[in-house]
């Protein structure tokens, strides 16, 4: 992560507000309602993070899975999706 300027980063553990704002001002636009809720999902698994950083313990098997199975189901559908508007 040496790529990511910290200074200019979220800082956790945060609120579902906060991270929304953060995102709507990195993307230049407000979040649709669903990013929204998506967004606020989300920051319970990043506070879980951060407080596994705080501990020094890695990330839980849960924490790790979830956003695992996001990424992977999130490109399942999206493919989907393209197959389908392709057909």
């Amino acid at each position: 992560m040496d790529h990511f300027n910290f200074g200019t980063m979220v800082t956790f553990p945060t609120t579902p507000k906060a991270f929304v704002a953060f995102q709507e001002a990195g993307m230049g636009r407000k979040l649709t309602y669903s990013e929204l809720v998506r967004m606020s999902r989300a920051v319970e698994i990043l506070n879980e993070c951060y407080a596994s950083g705080r501990t020094g313990n890695p990330p839980s098997d849960m924490e790790n899975g979830c956003c695992n199975s996001i990424q992977f189901w999130s490109h399942v559908a999206y493919e989907q999706g393209r197959r389908e508007a392709q057909a």
